[in-house]
């Protein structure tokens, strides 16, 4: 600043700079303020019709969007997406870019039909620019077979996620990241089609790469646990249903605390297979670890019909107990 002043190109990108680094570091407060002060000098410097602008707008929606803000994520992307418009036009890897960062917002928001316009969108630019073996459209068939899958249409959701998965083998191998994460979701796929084995070996595959990419304290580890306790519920092998919940318990209790969300439906999970195992002692003190609002809401919605359970006949007293207290 003392070369430049603060009114100055270099400044605006080292904030923009800066912003991006605390972005992918998750401190979503810093980004904010730094991809602030960028997108205001480059507004001072460049106006509004710039490639910086829409870069930083981006960024700033991005930052939004891990923040829980979509309406504002969508404002700062909408914004991108129509100066990358006007400086590029529709054949464009930056406005493919927009498109897939808006589809996912609006996935997020659960405005399915949305999601699907916009990746489509993306989609197709980058076949028409990188042709179909490109990573840019392993993603793009990654995201449609997430909305899809949402939309109940599994059958269209295996084949996008197949073909997402067969790329990235293509141009990764099989220990990456992105093919662990295509395992996983085919594995979601199967598993809501009915395919439970079929599920669990795609559980599997996700788990053994992301082992040898994160080791066992890993979050993502934990979801694939998770992942692997529902199937193996759904499946009726209740003894490998909390084997994996407790696994993911614990790293998640590690890595996250006994408050976070994410552990206490782990809780919650492992409670249930619990208490469906007759062990009701140990079931009741995982649930006791919940937000006892939530677990009154679900055991009022699952398991009470008429004042009485329709599930677990065996526990219909110390549910009921529980319940009323």
């Amino acid at each position: 600043m003392k070369i430049f002043g603060e009114e100055s190109p270099t400044v605006a990108t080292n904030y923009n700079n800066i912003g991006a680094a605390w972005l992918a570091k998750g401190n979503l407060n810093k980004a904010i303020e730094n991809l602030e002060k960028a997108l205001n000098l480059i507004l001072k410097i460049f106006g509004e019709v710039s490639p910086n602008v829409a870069i930083t707008y981006n960024n700033l929606g991005m930052a939004h969007f891990d923040k829980g803000n979509l309406d504002n994520a969508i404002e700062y992307l909408g914004k991108a997406l129509k100066i990358s418009l006007k400086l590029f036009g529709e054949q464009s890897s930056h406005v493919a870019t927009c498109y897939n960062n808006l589809g996912t917002t609006w996935l997020d928001k659960g405005n399915l039909d949305k999601a699907m316009e916009y990746f489509e969108k993306a989609l197709q630019i980058d076949l028409e620019i990188f042709g179909e073996e490109s990573l840019n459209v392993a993603t793009r068939y990654n995201n449609l077979g997430i909305v899809l899958h949402n939309k109940g249409n599994l059958d269209k959701a295996i084949d996008y996620l197949e073909k997402s998965l067969n790329l990235n083998l293509k141009i990764f191998g099989e220990v990456s990241p992105n093919v662990a994460t295509n395992y996983n979701n085919l594995g979601m796929a199967h598993c809501d089609k009915g395919n439970l084995d079929k599920s669990i070996e795609y559980f599997e595959k996700s788990l053994v790469i992301d082992l040898k990419l994160f080791g066992e304290q890993s979050l993502t580890v934990a979801a694939n646990y998770k992942s692997l306790g529902l199937a193996w519920q759904d499946k009726g092998n209740l003894d490998k249903a909390i084997e994996f919940f407790e696994k993911s318990l614990k790293i998640n209790l590690t890595l996250l605390g006994e408050e976070n969300p994410e552990t206490q439906t782990t809780y919650e999970s492992a409670g249930f297979v619990l208490i469906e195992k007759n062990d009701n002692v140990k079931g009741l003190a995982y649930l006791e670890k919940t937000y006892f609002s939530k677990f009154t809401d679900y055991v009022k919605a699952e398991y009470f019909n008429d004042g009485g359970l329709n599930k677990f006949e065996n526990n219909k007293y110390l549910f009921a107990i529980y319940y009323i207290k």
